[in-house]
């Protein structure tokens, strides 16, 4: 089952590599949403049509969902990966947050500044948005 790894480009490297290896060792088989922003999002020319397709996809030939789980490594999102953490939690998908050594469930995606680059905020299990 592949895990999507939701990162924004100011994502500290060290953190990433760091959560990287964390998943890896529990045996996440994932894929970063940079690197299928970069492998289909000019397929599906919008956020909208991007986040459903990542969201609740499913393979052409295996008819298996393209992700099952969606892992977070930060709380602050841009659009596009707020828009995914919503679809995929609308339709029942596993969402959480992962901070390196423990993880989270995600319940919620709260929209807290006009900023596209990094105004959404995921809300977790035992916590509220602020």
């Amino acid at each position: 089952m592949a895990t999507l790894l939701i990162m924004d480009q100011d994502t500290d490297p060290a953190t990433l590599t760091y959560c990287e290896e964390q998943l890896s060792k529990g045996g996440f088989n994932y894929t970063s949403s940079t690197d299928e922003w970069l492998k289909s999002f000019a397929t599906h020319g919008t956020y909208e049509g991007w986040s459903s397709h990542l969201a609740t996809g499913v393979d052409y030939l295996t008819r298996s969902p393209l992700f099952t789980k969606f892992c977070c490594v930060e709380k602050h999102l841009g659009r596009g990966n707020a828009l995914i953490i919503t679809k995929a939690l609308a339709a029942g998908k596993e969402c959480f947050w992962f901070d390196g050594t423990k993880s989270c469930p995600i319940v919620g995606v709260d929209k807290y500044a006009d900023d596209y680059a990094n105004g959404w905020r995921i809300s977790v299990i035992g916590e509220t948005s602020t």
